[in-house]
């Protein structure tokens, strides 16, 4: 725990020195540092997170690019399989996969808070805090999605254009199964988030409760496609492992005032105006919301927010470095802290089918340079 501790700490010391400060000495250096230091704690680890135990037992049955150039069959996504070919080659170890991965995800998290936050060191800690865990430790092939996706965003706030985009997001649709989504976001742009939006936010709820009956016609007409199909519908729409299938009150609470709440001052700040000559967030944190709306009743929306939440970082920053009310800035600080400390929280609750704090499969930290085995975190590994 100590070097999540560290990073912490370090992450603070340098939001507070540069975005706060303004203390321009050694902020490039502080920048690349703190991007390499990511890499390398999720690079390097060893059996932490739930999915990249997953990942490590399916690496090694799959095949090196030697065999997959001689002609042999895999399943999975295209990127993905070559990327663990690719690393096969290289040295036949899961965590070379592991360095891979976090270097383009967090490069590419890093470029794009770079390019659009006024305040870089406030989104990068808050990213660690917040998203680093599960894109570096558990989602880690559609976190490569994400990636792909902000460098297409990045085109759309500049005003490059659809062509833009789509030549930079193309690479999402085989680096994870629901990559195809992101064909769709760039008409996001263009939503207009007017007073309309509280009416068509109900009626997405509203919606969302109604497609919930239809959960199980949808996962039998996928198995008609075939068994793999199913087989992810069923856990996408109907298990608890992304999130609770039927979400108590309590559970809405949370997710209203750890996603929704955090986005109030957002709105309030951001409409109709530029940020940095930029075309501003506002219509994806729209969209975030909605999506957050549709989670509650249906756990598969979960994976869509890994899309929406660096740009709802970003955005953050944004209103902290334009508003001149004090009262909103406040206002955003107090829900954003909210957020964190939901987030954290949640880690304290038992992980699902276990006895388990859901913190053990993160805690305690272990490298590639010792790879011991935790009792807790592989009571969470064999449970699902």
């Amino acid at each position: 725990m100590f070097i999540y501790i560290a990073i912490f700490l370090y992450l603070l010391v340098i939001t507070y020195k540069h975005d706060f400060k303004n203390d321009k000495r050694y902020l490039k250096l502080n920048y690349i540092l703190s991007c390499v230091i990511l890499i390398a704690v999720a690079g390097l680890r060893y059996r932490i997170g739930y999915d990249t135990n997953n990942y490590m037992e399916s690496f090694e049955h799959a095949p090196s690019l030697s065999d997959i150039i001689n002609g042999r069959e895999f399943y999975g996504d295209p990127l993905w399989m070559y990327i663990i070919g690719i690393s096969k080659e290289i040295y036949n170890d899961f965590f070379i996969v592991q360095i891979i991965q976090a270097v383009i995800v967090n490069c590419a998290v890093f470029w794009f808070i770079k390019r659009h936050s006024p305040k870089p060191f406030l989104a990068v800690l808050l990213y660690f805090i917040l998203l680093w865990w599960n894109l570096c430790f558990e989602a880690m092939r559609e976190a490569i999605a994400v990636s792909f996706f902000l460098f297409g965003l990045d085109a759309l706030l500049v005003n490059k254009g659809f062509k833009a985009y789509y030549l930079r997001v193309w690479p999402a649709i085989f680096a994870h199964s629901f990559g195809f989504v992101t064909l769709l976001f760039p008409f996001i742009k263009y939503l207009k988030v007017k007073k309309v939006a509280i009416i068509f936010i109900a009626a997405v709820l509203a919606i969302s409760f109604f497609i919930k009956d239809y959960i199980n016609d949808i996962a039998s007409m996928l198995e008609m496609t075939s068994d793999m199909a199913s087989d992810k519908a069923t856990k996408y729409l109907e298990s608890d492992t992304y999130g609770e299938n039927n979400m108590s009150i309590n559970g809405m609470i949370t997710m209203i005032l750890g996603g929704i709440v955090p986005c109030i001052p957002i709105i309030m700040s951001l409409k109709g105006k530029t940020i940095l000559g930029k075309t501003n967030l506002l219509p994806f944190v729209f969209v975030y919301i909605c999506v957050v709306f549709l989670r509650i009743q249906i756990p598969i929306f979960f994976r869509f927010l890994n899309y929406f939440e660096i740009p709802v970082i970003v955005a953050f920053t944004q209103v902290i470095y334009i508003e001149r009310k004090k009262i909103i800035r406040q206002f955003a600080y107090a829900t954003m802290s909210i957020m964190v400390l939901l987030r954290m929280y949640s880690l304290t609750a038992l992980d699902v089918g276990t006895t388990v704090k859901a913190y053990h499969r993160y805690i305690p930290y272990n490298s590639i340079f010792q790879r011991n085995f935790n009792k807790e975190s592989e009571t969470i590994f064999s449970s699902n």
